[in-house]
Parts: C-alpha cells; structure tokens; sequence
C-alpha cells in the first residue's frame, strides 16, 4: 500500500505542476477567449482548463486516505501487540 500511497503522490503532483505550466502559457499568450459567452459556457471553460488539476487533487486525497488506512492499520496492530502483552 506504501508504494500505491507513493505512485499516488507522484501522479498528483505531476498533474498539478501541469496545469500550472498550462495556466502560465495561456496567460503569458493573453488566450482568454471565453469573454463573449454565457454563464454555462464560462463553467465548462473552467473545468475543462482545470481538468489536470481536478484530476491531481483527486489523486492527492486517494494517497491522503490510503496514508490514514496504512496508519489505522499500524495503530491497530500496536494496540493488539499491547493487548497480547496484557494478557500474559
């Protein structure tokens, strides 16, 4: 699960640092051409423009939760460990 935890990360912030370069190039290219449409259309603008960094933060909480299981597992094999102690 560590390496899973670890290949999460990795990918995570690969897609972040992504969309960062990608935001940068469109703002030093001054390419801001969904001024002259609806609200709907600015929405899906955003999301699709933001697709790598939605997709990273999603990729960033599967290795937060999976850090929280391996912990839970650890805390709970102490406790066992300590358990058994007592019980001898």
């Amino acid at each position: 699960m560590k390496t899973r935890k670890v290949i999460y990360i990795s990918i995570g912030v690969l897609l972040i640092v992504l969309n960062l370069l990608v935001d940068l190039k469109s703002l030093s290219e001054n390419d801001f051409s969904a001024k002259d449409s609806g609200n709907i259309y600015d929405a899906a603008y955003f999301i699709g423009a933001h697709f790598f960094l939605i997709i990273g933060i999603i990729f960033l909480r599967m290795a937060y939760k999976l850090h929280r299981k391996i912990k839970n597992a650890v805390d709970n094999n102490l406790e066992d460990s300590i358990n058994s102690i007592g019980k001898s």
